[in-house]
């Protein structure tokens, strides 16, 4: 997977317009939620193959832990 694919699921995760998402900022300005969480952990058991666990995306402050929790292993 992509740094571009990530950020793509993190932008389907929360609704928001392809691009919009660059990778240095915090969950809280995204907009990212406990549906936001739960999307982006489906979206990539889905498209990925891949299950994450739940309390390690719950611990993530901002859109590059996120990143690196997909980059780390794919």
């Amino acid at each position: 997977m992509t740094r571009d694919q990530a950020i793509r699921l993190i932008e389907e995760a929360v609704a928001a317009d392809h691009g919009s998402v660059r990778g240095e900022e915090t969950l809280e300005k995204i907009a990212w939620d406990s549906m936001a969480s739960v999307s982006f952990i489906a979206l990539v058991d889905e498209q990925q193959g891949r299950t994450l666990d739940a309390k390690v995306v719950a611990n993530c402050k901002t859109v590059s832990d996120l990143l690196a929790i997909l980059l780390e292993t794919s």
